[in-house]
């Protein structure tokens, strides 16, 4: 099954912007040259960078910037990097938070979704990326037609679980 990567990327004061992760290589930093820019003070010029391996996991290595480069609250400490995970946390410097997402395309079970195929993360080409322009907001992953379970499916899995279990429990009673 093919994968495809993407981070969510919040810096202060900002709505949360979506980045595929397509390139081998993914520059993040304040300087215009980056693929992902983050015009923050707490990051330097060449902060980071998104490297995809031979065997199509992504890494991050910090660039020796001022402020660090944190996965799951670890400072990424040499040039190896760090490999990355569906739903790691990022830190850039002290206030740029991110979330990595790894997406397996494949099918799902024959029920209707409240997901929508088409809101998964969008292909931004680079020359998009250095362009302001490229900044996507997250988009609403939820469809609105869908019925209230496959909603609270859909934004938490566990909860809906609970719910399900606490119905059964209350009509046992009955």
């Amino acid at each position: 099954m093919a994968k495809s990567f993407s981070l969510i990327l919040t810096a202060p004061g900002n709505d949360p912007i979506l980045y595929r992760l397509a390139d081998e290589r993914v520059s993040v930093g304040r300087s215009e040259d980056n693929r992902i820019v983050v015009e923050v003070k707490a990051v330097s010029s060449r902060h980071a960078r998104f490297e995809k391996s031979s065997a199509g996991a992504y890494r991050i290595v910090d660039l020796g910037s001022t402020n660090g480069t944190r996965v799951n609250g670890q400072k990424v400490m040499n040039s190896a990097g760090v490999v990355l995970k569906h739903g790691d946390r990022l830190l850039f410097g002290e206030t740029v938070e991110a979330q990595f997402l790894e997406v397996v395309d494949g099918t799902t079970a024959n029920r209707p979704s409240a997901v929508r195929r088409a809101a998964l993360p969008v292909s931004v080409s680079a020359s998009e990326i250095e362009n302001e322009n490229a900044w996507i907001p997250v988009p609403n992953w939820l469809d609105p037609s869908a019925d209230d379970l496959d909603m609270e499916e859909a934004i938490n899995p566990v909860a809906a679980a609970v719910a399900r279990q606490e119905g059964s429990a209350k009509a046992g009673r009955r």
